[in-house]
């Protein structure tokens, strides 16, 4: 509130002239969520003449969260230039928020469908989706086909947005060859939604009933609501929630309140003593851990007012890694504060993953980001084209953070 406060928007204006690069990047991305006609003007005209790039990257970020179309020249601009840098890839995002509706913007993002560059494409795919227009869907379906699983994956997630009829039978035909399980699970999904079908990620099975049904088919107007899966026998959970990758990271919070009662479970002869919150989310991870592939690869990290990653890369469940992360685990104690941002950032920057478990018992209190709108922003940058799915699990409150978190990163969120 006191940001938004009209002195406090006037001082941030002010910072975008100062002399320190740090100040006006800072003022930037304050500025970002406060989204006045008169503070859109002042970021366009500090990025027209920006000269450090990473301030002007921030700057261009800014102007894309404000989805102004005053702002499409610069974006333009930045966005066709062919060097990769920060300002062109915070240049694509704006211009991908902004959307189709503007011809010369239609063309630029249009063009990008077959772009090269895998983030490119996907943040034009996001906006194809976003796009209502089924007109898009021809150059959609090619990127269904793509080396890139994230590609694939922003494919089908605009498709499912988009619901024609045309992608009901690439998406059956995508199942049989596609083996990455985020993909996989996302075709399920999508074609639910646009059959009301459920028939999960069978590519016989589905093949057969269009077979059957294809013909006179019509999408239905409703949209149906695919019921949520519990993780359960042999499927691999984390509180709960399936696992649903082999490339998986655990996010843990292991602050002082982590030192609080946790919820006991009768069938766990362990939780027959007693046992802390961060006791019961050790037991979590293995019993998560045991149920998967030796062929998976896992990390986890633990924050407090630090950050303690397990190893610095995920590691093959082979016999070996699972004692010594089973050590690993059962050595933590509750301690410090919650740096919530810095690990979670640690985790979204490691190679290859591709689902992360972030469980907190409360609200950041150290790091570099500890607002809910700065960590939203700064994960939605980070994460828009990596594509990793979060799941959040808060202990002991509701979290709207974690909430906001899971919904804008594919993921879900529960309360225990």
């Amino acid at each position: 509130r006191f940001l938004r406060a009209p002195d406090a928007v006037a001082a941030m204006v002010k910072s975008l002239k100062s002399k320190a690069p740090a100040s006006r990047g800072v003022a930037a991305e304050v500025l970002a969520g406060i989204k006045q006609s008169d503070v859109t003007k002042a970021l366009l005209k500090q990025a027209k003449k920006e000269k450090d790039p990473e301030v002007l990257a921030l700057l261009l970020e800014a102007l894309g969260d404000h989805g102004d179309v005053v702002a499409m020249p610069v974006l333009l601009k930045h966005a066709k230039k062919r060097k990769a840098s920060g300002a062109k890839a915070s240049a694509v995002r704006g211009l991908a928020r902004l959307g189709f509706h503007h011809p010369k913007i239609r063309a630029f993002l249009l063009a990008l469908l077959s772009s090269k560059d895998d983030a490119s494409r996907i943040l034009a795919l996001d906006a194809a989706g976003a796009s209502g227009d089924p007109s898009v869907v021809t150059k959609v379906l090619p990127n269904l086909e793509h080396d890139a699983w994230q590609v694939r994956l922003a494919a089908v997630e605009a498709l499912d947005r988009l619901r024609p009829l045309a992608a009901i039978e690439p998406l059956i035909a995508r199942l049989e060859h596609e083996e990455a399980e985020r993909v996989r699970d996302a075709i399920a999904g999508a074609l639910f939604r646009l059959t009301a079908m459920n028939l999960y990620d069978d590519h016989k099975i589905w093949a057969r009933w269009w077979a059957e049904h294809g013909k006179g088919f019509e999408v239905p107007e409703a949209i149906p609501t695919m019921p949520k899966e519990h993780a359960g026998g042999t499927q691999a959970g984390f509180y709960g929630i399936p696992v649903k990758s082999e490339r998986v990271l655990f996010v843990i919070d292991q602050s002082g309140s982590m030192s609080a009662a946790g919820v006991r479970r009768d069938d766990d002869e362990d939780a027959k003593q007693s046992a802390n919150r961060l006791d019961v989310a050790v037991r979590e991870v293995l019993g998560a851990v045991s149920k998967l592939k030796n062929r998976a690869r896992v990390n986890v990290i633990f924050f407090h007012t630090t950050i303690h990653p397990w190893r610095k890369t995920l590691q093959p469940l082979n016999g070996s890694n699972r004692a010594a992360l089973k050590r690993e685990l059962e050595s933590k104690k509750p301690t410090g504060g919650t740096n919530l941002y810095d690990g979670l950032e640690l985790a979204l920057q490691t190679k290859d993953v591709d689902t992360i478990f972030l469980l907190s018992d409360g609200a950041p209190g150290a790091g570099k980001y500890v607002a809910t709108p700065d960590i939203l922003r700064a994960v939605r940058r980070e994460n828009q084209t990596r594509r990793i799915a979060i799941h959040c699990i808060s202990i002991g409150m509701d979290s709207e953070l974690m909430k906001k978190l899971a919904r804008e990163n594919g993921g879900r969120y529960a309360r225990r």
